[in-house]
């Protein structure tokens, strides 16, 4: 596992002392490279003027076949959000020419994404994995996590939800909020049409299609079927039924 930074250095005034009326100003920057365990990898000294994402795309690419050409493929590039950006992932998804590359980085929270897979992990409670606290400190906050897939830039990826107990509140409900809100519009809309008798399979299979259709949700999944029920069927008057009176039976599909 390796990660890439780039450092920029103080400027430096050259020619000064030769010619005191000439100033040239030259702002240089480090590119490193090291691995987990902090030892330095690789490096190059770049012009100060250039930019973190031309250097990195760059960088990747060339330790990527170096460490290749030395037999070292199992490899896993770490970065900051800054390298989710779709020409570095297009460069990580790897060709004919250049190897996939495999990354662990953060979604930047100027993402749709990044709210969805909030929302879709918080409305599956159950599949949460408890990971427990990260060090021994009193009161120390207790992390949960939940794997999603899903597509960035058309290209599948691994997403990791992680959430901890010392999250804001605010934050919180605000996210839970709509969820709460769709489920009790779609409940309630439910027990609606379960409300209704059919006595036509065809019908009734309509009308769930139809309802379905017209219900699109975006952190629920809705599915049914329909099932065939024995009713007592109602008389045809007003008040209690008479003495001895039999009763009807007849078959409804809900």
């Amino acid at each position: 596992m390796f990660s890439a930074i780039t450092i920029p250095c103080a400027r430096i005034k050259s020619c000064h002392d030769l010619d005191p009326g000439f100033k040239l100003n030259i702002l240089m920057m480090f590119g490193l490279a090291n691995t987990n365990k902090e030892v330095l990898v690789g490096g190059e000294i770049l012009n100060g003027n250039t930019s973190d994402k031309t250097w990195n795309n760059a960088f990747i690419q060339n330790i990527r076949k170096t460490l290749c050409q030395a037999g070292i493929e199992d490899i896993i590039y770490t970065s900051d959000s800054s390298f989710v950006t779709e020409d570095k992932l297009t460069l990580a998804k790897g060709d004919d020419k250049a190897p996939k590359t495999i990354f662990i980085s953060r979604l930047p929270g100027n993402f749709n994404l990044e709210e969805e897979l909030k929302l879709s992990a918080l409305s599956a409670p159950e599949a949460w994995v408890q990971v427990g606290t990260l060090h021994d400190k009193k009161n120390a906050a207790i992390y949960k996590i939940q794997s999603l897939t899903d597509f960035l830039y058309d290209i599948p990826y691994r997403f990791i939800v992680c959430h901890s107990n010392h999250l804001d509140g605010r934050k919180l409900k605000a996210l839970q909020a709509p969820i709460k809100r769709e489920n009790d519009q779609i409940t309630k809309a439910v027990a609606e049409l379960e409300a209704v008798d059919y006595y036509w399979d065809e019908d009734a299979k309509s009308a769930l299609d139809k309802f379905i259709a017209e219900n699109p949700l975006e952190y629920h999944s809705l599915s049914g079927k329909t099932t065939v029920e024995e009713k007592v069927k109602k008389h045809s008057y007003q008040g209690r039924p008479r003495k001895n009176e039999t009763k009807e039976v007849e078959t409804c599909i809900m």
